[in-house]
Order: structure tokens, then sequence, then C-alpha cells
């Protein structure tokens, strides 16, 4: 007995000799969350994310009664943010150090603008949080025939802030139907409900805006807007949801009647293009039953999954590859909560046409695919596809109505062809040479026309590489990009450099996207890369300026700068630049227009600002890193509304350039959410931001400019919807090369 006493004592001081060294590597979080007025103590979660997302848990740990948790971790940076459990849901929650929380902390968030902790070993650094209570949204949730309360369904609330959706935040209800949506921040807010597809029940924006299966952005928006206060519930916005209808048949075979399992079955609300409602299968009896859709006249698609019969529309309809005309299709009538029966398929067996692709010089097989259509006139439809097996470079396209068909690929870096062995111009085929040319191939119900094949060319120069990248480090450049998204598939990249724009004094090659380039001579050089294969060399890239040794500089500009208002208080994050290093802080600017630092200039050393209050009015703000050098380039611009005051409209989105030689069109979508411009302001500038090369106008309904003989050279451009109060904010800036 004393032997194994002290054999246990042994091991235990061994264990704790060991384990020493590890204990003394690992550092600690304290951490203390109390009420931001009554300094009480609050029972919260905590999250903790270690730097990199490498791990993320939320919440690891909960405070106690005093409001304190204590975390030993191994070294490193974290990130905190609390995640209101109980009680402490009535607050908003935060990130570190004092950010609030639009919704529900987001991860992402935490981790792009959160202030780190940096734990060294034996170390131990503090995170204080002080939570603000916020407001509510409560309500009832009942059937609209029968008034009974609805549980188990989420109700979400959507903050809109500056014109747009910037957190969420949901609840479930109880078995009495009631929700509670707790720890609002303050603001305007949407709230619909998520019932799950199962359940028939068709969802809702409050207030009575119908929205089917699925409440997408455009019906939230539509929605009666709750504003918030703080300490406040905004009781009573309730839903009486309506019972959706469903449509049911069977689905067999037409020649021999047996049923078919396993069939598709899609419910479309007529429209151009009409929308899809989540699906349906046959069972082994062939049955189908559609899940809950709202009231109206539906259009049916039948389509096999797997064997080889042909897709149909109700009734009666074939529609190999969706290929077919709606207009063809008879209208299916339903009405909520009751069941539309008997819509029932006889799907007809198809045809298949198979064959391989492979590469004309080499003979082996590739990757891609190979569409099949039909035409009638210049009309061609899609009568199914079917992609390219990698290993044996076969394909089979079932479910064809027997009939005259032709066929051609689509294979990335190749020149695709339409069969039988017509190469297209370009390296996709067009419209016309479809419409056009290609022999044609001949169908039978149930048979198989097989030796369809295909031997596509790779004679295609590679297109220029994309998004090419500088890095000097001392004596040593770091370049990337990425790989040409056109022409040709690339076997090698050729790098080139010269004193001068252009011009080339010394090349180097490499088969993979990035090169490192160690003990560079002083100097300015002009570099630009080209992809290359058996055809040739390529365009090049865009040219970039590297200097080595690398001047002292300012960085690069912040990323994804974006603001969001909770009452007066204003909340402001962003990423760091592309290369952040020696950063010693950031400047967040502010103005009565576009570009302009009218209103203020504040100096931070983290990568988000909060302010409180923010006088009614609307502000232009934008942010600038900062180091040894100087202060860098201006980061997006956003539109800060305090008090929903009439303000400038937002930036137009998805800039994009059409280029045809020396013709350059520019097209863009409006601002979302909001009462049309009067019209837009098109710029352009010699470098990012900048304005000094051209500036066109184009009207309220006007989506694109088009610009002819425009001189060779690089142009950053963008586009400023206009208003009332003048032009907002500028949409995605393009870098457009005309040469």
């Amino acid at each position: 007995m004393e032997t194994a006493a002290w054999r246990t004592l042994w091991l235990l001081g061994a264990l704790l000799w060991w384990a020493a060294p590890v204990l003394a590597q690992s550092g600690v979080i304290n951490i203390t969350v109390r009420d931001a007025i009554t300094r009480a103590p609050i029972v919260t979660g905590i999250g903790i994310c270690v730097e990199e997302g490498a791990w993320c848990r939320a919440p690891m740990m909960t405070t106690d009664a005093n409001g304190n948790a204590r975390s030993t971790v191994n070294p490193g940076v974290y990130y905190l943010f609390t995640v209101g459990i109980g009680a402490s849901r009535a607050y908003v929650d935060e990130i570190f150090s004092d950010i609030l929380c639009p919704g529900t902390c987001s991860i992402g968030t935490a981790l792009s603008s959160g202030t780190p902790l940096v734990v060294t070993p034996g170390g131990t650094v503090r995170a204080d949080f002080e939570l603000h209570r916020g407001g509510a949204i409560a309500g009832t949730l009942t059937d609209a025939r029968t008034s009974a309360p609805l549980a188990g369904v989420t109700v979400w609330a959507t903050l809109v802030s500056n014109g747009q959706t910037v957190g969420w935040k949901e609840a479930r209800t109880d078995a009495s139907g009631r929700y509670v949506i707790e720890g609002l921040p303050p603001g305007r807010y949407h709230a619909w409900t998520d019932a799950l597809t199962s359940s028939g029940y068709l969802n809702e924006v409050y207030d009575n805006v119908a929205c089917g299966r699925h409440c997408e952005a455009s019906h939230v928006v539509a929605g009666t807007p709750i504003d918030v206060a703080v300490g406040v519930t905004a009781d009573g916005r309730d839903f009486a949801l309506d019972f959706g209808g469903r449509i049911t048949g069977t689905v067999t075979d037409a020649a021999t009647m047996m049923p078919l399992a396993g069939v598709r079955v899609y419910a479309l609300a007529p429209g151009a293009p009409p929308p899809v409602f989540p699906d349906a299968y046959t069972d082994a009896t062939g049955a189908y039953e559609t899940g809950a859709l709202p009231a109206g006249n539906y259009l049916l698609l039948a389509e096999p999954i797997g064997g080889n019969h042909v897709a149909e529309l109700y009734d009666d309809v074939p529609c190999p590859g969706r290929g077919c005309d709606l207009a063809e299709g008879t209208l299916v009538p339903l009405t909520l909560g009751n069941t539309t029966s008997g819509r029932d398929f006889a799907l007809e067996p198809g045809g298949s046409i198979s064959g391989v692709v492979r590469d004309a010089a080499t003979g082996q097989s590739i990757t891609g695919a190979v569409s099949i259509y039909t035409r009638q006139g210049s009309v061609i439809r899609p009568a199914g596809r079917d992609t390219v097996d990698y290993e044996t470079g076969a394909y089979v396209v079932n479910g064809l109505p027997a009939g005259t068909y032709y066929a051609y690929t689509s294979v990335p870096g190749y020149r695709n062809e339409i069969f039988d062995d017509v190469r297209c111009q370009a390296q996709d085929c067009t419209e016309q040479e479809l419409a056009t040319l290609g022999t044609a191939i001949t169908v039978a119900s149930g048979g198989t026309t097989s030796g369809v094949d295909f031997a596509v060319a790779n004679d295609l120069l590679p297109g220029p590489p994309d998004n090419l990248r500088t890095q000097v480090n001392g004596s040593r450049v770091w370049l990337s990009w990425g790989a040409p998204s056109s022409g040709g598939m690339p076997a090698a990249y050729l790098l080139e450099a010269g004193a001068s724009p252009g011009t080339t004094f010394v090349q180097a090659s490499t088969a993979v996207t990035q090169f490192v380039v160690g003990a560079v001579l002083p100097g300015r050089y002009f570099v630009r890369v080209r992809a290359v294969n058996a055809n040739g060399i390529g365009p090049a890239s865009d040219e970039e300026l590297v200097v080595v040794p690398s001047p002292p500089a300012p960085p690069d500009a912040p990323s994804d700068l974006g603001g969001w208002m909770a009452g007066p208080r204003l909340t402001l994050t962003w990423g760091t630049p592309w290369a952040p290093a020696g950063i010693t802080g950031y400047v967040v600017e502010a103005g009565s227009a576009t570009g302009l630092t009218d209103i203020t200039s504040i100096a931070v050393n983290a990568r988000s600002l909060t302010v409180v209050p923010v006088p009614a009015g609307f502000y232009f703000v934008r942010v600038r890193a900062m180091n040894a050098h100087g202060i860098g380039p201006a980061s997006n611009e956003v539109l800060i509304n305090s008090g929903d005051v009439p303000a400038p409209p937002l930036p137009p989105h998805d800039l994009v350039s059409r280029i045809t030689g020396s013709t350059v069109t520019l097209e863009w979508s409006p601002p979302p959410g909001q009462t049309a411009p009067v019209g837009y302001v098109l710029r352009a500038g010699s470098a990012p931001g900048l304005s000094n090369l051209a500036q066109a106008t184009a009207g309220p309904a006007q989506l694109s400019l088009t610009f002819d003989d425009v001189p060779v050279g690089v142009y950053y451009v963008r586009v400023h919807a206009v208003g009332a109060l003048g032009p907002g904010p500028a949409s995605n800036e393009l870098i457009v090369i005309v040469k």
C-alpha cells in the first residue's frame, strides 16, 4: 500500500515536471463584461478567435455572476466578441473593443476589424466589455384560417441603415406563437418569417407582404418599417400566415404505363424568366406532391434524373434540356389551403447522342462539355448537355425525342467546334455559327446515335494574365498574377522587364503564377507577364513599375469600408490594405460631398471607429492608412445618413465594360432600394480615384454610355448616381485598357 502511494506521488511529480514548461508557455485572457450605464455585471457568452481564423468558437466561455471570465490560451493573436445568452440577450453584442454588432456578431467581422489581443508566453491581457441595452421586436404568429398559434417558426429582424440591410437577428416562436427578438441596436428594421418548407405555411414580411416559400431581399425592403428604440419593445408585430396549396399527380412511362420513381417535378410561376419553386420527386409509385405554393397559376415541368425519358412540360409538351416554349404549357390553377390533383405525366422513352471528345493533336481525353440543340430557322433551343468524362473523353446526352439535332463543344482553352469538324472562328461558337453551320444528327425514339465525336484543337494563343501584382522588400521582388481568363490554356509564363514602358532587356520563365527574384540591382523596372503555350506567346498583362530598393511610400488603400447607424451612434469598420506591413494607423475623413474632407479628419489606431452622437445629416466617409512615410490613398467611399434625412443616392453597382477596338461601352445597375436618380455622372482618370481624363453624364433611365475613338491608354473609371442633393458615392472602379 505504501509502495503504491509513493508510486502515485512519483508519477504525479513527473507529470507536473513535464507539464510545467508547457503551462509556462500559455497566456491568460481576463474578461469582464458590465452594463455600460449601471456598471452591473453581465452573465453572457464570449466568442474567441485566433488570428487568421485557425479556430473560432462562439461561445467559447461564459462569464460568471460577477461578469468575469478567464481563459488560458496558447500564445497568439486573439479577437473576442459577446454572444447573448439568457438575460444578456437584451444587450447589443459587441466585438472587442467597443464595436457594436448590427445583429449577431460575425466571426469574419471580428477577425477583420476587431482590436487584436496579443498573448505572449506567460503573459496576461485584459478584454473588458461595456454592453448597451438594445430594443426588441415582438409579436405573435398564427394560422390565417384558424387563428391557432404557430410554434417553432423563425422570425428575423433585418436592420436597414443608410439605405442598405446591414444586420440580422432572429428568434423562434414558442408554443403560444409568441416571439421576441432582443438586443437590437436602435434603428429601422423589417421583420419577416422563415417557416420551414415542410410546414406548409407561406412566409411574409411585416405587415402582410406575401413572399411565398422564401422571403427575398426585394420582399423584405417592401415591408412596413419598424422603428426600435433603446429599452423599448416594439410589440404587436404579428403575422397571420397562409397555408399554401399543393399540386399532386403521377409520372409513368408512356410505353409501359409503369410508374417512374425519382422524377423531379418543378412548379414554375409564369414570367420571363419564371421563378422556380422548390421541386418535388416522385416516389416508388410514381406519385409526387409539391410543397406549399402561393395561390396562382403554375406551369409544371417533369424532368427525369437518370434513365432515358423525355422531360415534359404539362400537358404533354416535350421539353428536353428545358428547350421548350413555356407558352405551350397548360396552366394549373391553385388556391390557398387546397390541393390540385391529377396533374399526371406520361413520359416518352428518349433517344441518345453519344461520342468522345479528344485533343486533336494528342488524342488525349480533355475536360469540357457537349451541348445538344435544335434549330428552327434562326431560333436555337437547348435540348441537353453532358459533361465529358475526363478519363475517357466520353459523353452521352439522354432524353431526346425523335428528331434532328446539332451538337457543339464547350472546352476551356480550346477552339470549340460544331459537329462535324466545324471549327468556330473564336474560342467560343457564336449564336450565328450555331444557327447556320454543322451536320444534322438524327435521333430515333429509344435509340442511340453514337459516334458523334469531336477532335478539338488547342490552337489559340493564351490571353493576357490577370491582376499582376508586385511587392519589393529590399533587393527582393515578389510578383504574382492570375491565369488568363480568355484564349488558350497556358503551359508557362514569360516575365519581361525593361527600363521604359513596353521595353524588354531581361526575361524569365516559370510554370506557376508567381515568381521571386533575389538580389535585384537598384533601379526602375517596367514589368509585365505573358502566358505561353505551343501556339506562341500571348499578349502582355498590365504593366507594373517596380522600384528597387522600394522607396519609402505610404501604404495602399484600406479595403471594404462599411458603416451603419444605431440611433445617433456611427460604427465604421474596414479591412487592412493589400500590403499591410508598417501601418501605424488610419485616418477617417468625412465631407459634405464626394471626395471632400471639409467636416472632419480623425486619426485612429484600429480598424474601426465609433462616433456618438452624430448630428443629423449626410456625410461622405472614406479611410486612409498611414505609415512612417505618409498617408496612402482612400478606400471606397460610403454615404452615412444620420437621422434619415434627405440625402444623395447610394452608389450604382456592377459597373462593367465592353471594349471593341477603340470603342468602349460602360454599363451599370441603378442604386439598390432607392428612388430613381435624376441622372448619372461617369468619371475617368489616369490613376485610382482621379477624374482628370474624362467626364460624361447620362439620364435617369440610361444605364450605359458608349465612347468611340478612345485614345490608347489605361483609364480608371467609376460612375456616380446623381440626386436632387448632388452626386452620391462612386460605384466600383474599373480599369479600362484601350490598346
